[in-house]
């Protein structure tokens, strides 16, 4: 096993950042960094910034493992191809520290009384409600005015069943013909639902209290709605779509009235403006570990580990 350098003083940092090995290093980064453009060429046309900066992250570890004489069995693809579950992502919250939509979309959330950390997240961090005043307010963005097609995805861990909590919703409130959509974990029975105006999509499958549960509801252009628990089917139901949009912002933890607030944690939430198929949903669901945004299989953790050393390089 091979220990990393890091700084464990002001002198240990000025040397590893001088050695005639990692100023090589650093050379060749910032040459990449530089032409990150012109060196993936084709291989990441298209592809949004993040992507862009992932690639060459990935590489430049690439560099590093090879430069330390390490072997590994496999390197992550996170970039190199694309992965059908950003087809139409319209918005993606990983809640590491805030509600940004990971996507590059910009359909940035604004907290009110959320704590993060990695106690509360099913993957790294997530995002604590009280149960009595947190919410995210998504705002009023093109993006998430969905009326058609539609998938909300999400990781959540509900403290208990006492009332109703919601997950996503863009709705004036209980009912009515604005009720955009509205997905929520309902009161006593702990299933979950999909609410169209005047209407709801409950599923057969009770959540588990105090636990992670992997949520998905989609719903097509004709309103047919699929529902899943824990990457399996758990119902199917219809969900009227609403004959004019809501003019209340998008929150996750509750919806336009205010009406109850969620109470645990929530993580990992996806919103699509089109349907997923129940293979994708398994995909997300991962035999339980669940998958984040760009959606790759894990990294080996010496990946991790060596990704986020060269960091400091850069």
């Amino acid at each position: 096993m091979v220990d990393l350098p890091h700084d464990t003083s002001s002198n240990t940092g000025r040397t590893i950042r001088s050695s005639p090995r990692i100023r090589g290093l650093r050379s060749l980064f910032f040459r990449l960094r530089g032409r990150g453009e012109e060196d993936t060429g084709r291989r990441l046309s298209g592809k949004p910034h993040s992507a862009r900066k992932q690639y060459l992250a990935a590489v430049a570890a690439t560099l590093v493992i090879s430069f330390l004489g390490l072997t590994i069995v496999a390197i992550p693809n996170t970039t190199l191809a694309s992965s059908p579950l950003l087809t139409n992502l319209v918005a993606y919250y990983q809640m590491q520290g805030n509600s940004n939509d990971a996507t590059g979309n910009a359909n940035n959330g604004s907290d009110t009384a959320i704590t993060y950390g990695t106690a509360y997240g099913k993957i790294n961090e997530g995002a604590s409600f009280n149960g009595t005043s947190s919410y995210i307010n998504l705002g009023t963005p093109s993006d998430l005015n969905i009326t058609g097609a539609l998938s909300i995805c999400a990781w959540v861990h509900p403290t208990n069943f006492s009332n109703y909590w919601w997950i996503v919703a863009k709705t004036v409130g209980n009912g009515g013909t604005q009720e955009t959509y509205e997905f929520r974990i309902e009161a006593t029975t702990g299933k979950i639902n999909l609410l169209g105006p005047g209407t709801n999509a409950i599923s057969t499958v009770a959540l588990t209290a105090g636990a992670w549960n992997f949520v998905c509801a989609t719903r097509d252009a004709s309103n047919n709605v699929a529902l899943y628990v824990n990457g399996s089917a758990a119902g199917t139901g219809t969900s009227a779509a609403p004959t004019s949009l809501a003019t209340t912002p998008t929150y996750i933890g509750t919806r336009g009235d205010n009406y109850t607030y969620f109470n645990g944690y929530q993580d990992e939430i996806g919103i699509w403006s089109r349907v997923l198929t129940s293979t994708e949903v398994s995909t997300l669901y991962n035999g339980g570990a669940g998958l984040t945004y760009p959606f790759s299989s894990a990294a080996p953790k010496v990946y991790d580990i060596i990704t986020s050393w060269v960091t400091f390089l850069f």
